[in-house]
């Protein structure tokens, strides 16, 4: 982007308003419906997802780190026709 661009999201100066806040959100939001995004994911219920946006002047755009923690069995089905061993 334009150093001017980043210039105006640093100090908090956009039009619309707060770019890294919604940025934010946005990436908490989408963590939370990776099940519907994303093929063959089913839901796990999320304990933890850190957003965090840093601006980088050198090269005049937005790091953005995320961040997701779940502790819970996942487990996996698997229905067969005739036993077979496992593992290979």
């Amino acid at each position: 982007m334009q150093a001017a661009t980043l210039q105006l999201i640093i100090e908090g100066n956009m039009k619309k308003g707060d770019v890294l806040a919604v940025a934010q959100l946005a990436g908490i939001m989408a963590a939370k419906q990776t099940s519907n995004l994303i093929p063959l994911c089913h839901p796990l219920a999320l304990n933890q997802v850190l957003v965090v946006c840093t601006p980088n002047t050198a090269e005049n755009c937005i790091d953005i780190e995320a961040t997701a923690r779940v502790t819970g069995k996942t487990g996996w089905k698997w229905k067969r026709s005739r036993p077979f061993p496992w593992p290979p």
